[in-house]
């Protein structure tokens, strides 16, 4: 069955420990929000794995990029997403001090992983943000 809610396209490293963190905040979104939400190593493809981020992110509604431990390729995928214009929310275990000078600026959303209910509050009040300004748009 095809979704016709608001999608989300995650970035954040293809690291073991943080596949069930995506599952549990794609799972939120969805039943929250009504929001499906992708990743760029969950479906096998025979394109560039590059190519395949760019077009899973201009399909695109919402962005989120996990900037924890300032991870390369998160970090130009996120600089593809803040070309194309797309509406991002930025996430990250480390300080914002930690983040490159150039993401300082924008506002992050913290998470420990033992506080996860705050996280998603903070989460979900920056995705209704993003929805009521889509709309307000």
């Amino acid at each position: 069955m095809a979704s016709t809610g608001p999608t989300c396209f995650v970035l954040m490293p293809f690291l073991p420990e943080l596949n069930y963190f995506f599952l549990y905040v794609s799972d939120h979104l969805e039943r929250r929000h009504g929001i499906v939400c992708r990743r760029a190593d969950q479906r096998f493809s025979t394109k560039p794995v590059l190519e395949k981020i760019v077009e899973q992110i201009r399909a695109a509604d919402i962005v989120i990029a996990d900037c924890t431990g300032n991870n390369p390729n998160v970090l130009y995928a996120l600089g593809i997403a803040h070309a194309l214009g797309k509406d991002v929310i930025l996430i990250t275990q480390d300080s914002t001090a930690a983040a490159p000078s150039d993401l300082r600026p924008f506002e992050f959303v913290k998470y420990d992983l033992a506080h996860h209910r705050e996280f998603l509050e903070r989460l979900d009040a920056a995705v209704d943000d993003l929805l009521v300004a889509r709309y307000d748009r």
